[in-house]
């Protein structure tokens, strides 16, 4: 083989070599943002619930602190 078809063939791996390349990296990129999203979308359920029971547990010390509120206004009477 002289160079000329060294040359060729190092073109022609180039041309094939670089798209298949770029591609699976693309390929890996997409799948891991996909993963970061199922991730961050079960981190926002259990934020949601966290959140929720925490404004449950608010709501029951208000009605408590209403009705020591009222106790404590009963005994000055």
């Amino acid at each position: 083989m002289d160079s000329n078809h060294i040359f060729v063939l190092c073109i022609i791996g180039l041309g094939m070599g670089i798209p298949i390349i770029c591609g699976t990296i693309l390929a890996l990129v997409k799948q891991f943002h996909q993963r970061q999203g199922k991730m961050s979308s079960q981190l926002n359920s259990e934020e949601s619930k966290i959140m929720h029971d925490l404004y449950k547990g608010l709501e029951r010390m208000e009605k408590r602190i209403d009705a020591l509120e009222t106790i404590i206004i009963d005994k000055k009477r």
